[in-house]
């Protein structure tokens, strides 16, 4: 998140996901947002960049 409120989600240094006006509660929470059956996601977290303080 920028200085501007500007949350990017970036994979392999190219940017995937941008959201304006984002605010946060401090909490990184990625999941499987599904309860269907035999779909199930597998994520890692390779680095966490804090833009601004």
């Amino acid at each position: 998140m920028d200085a501007a409120n500007v949350a990017t989600v970036s994979i392999d240094g190219v940017a995937k996901l941008t959201r304006n006006n984002y605010t946060t509660n401090g909490t990184i929470a990625i999941g499987d947002q599904t309860n269907d059956p035999n779909v199930d996601g597998v994520m890692r977290i390779k680095s966490v960049t804090r833009a601004c303080p």
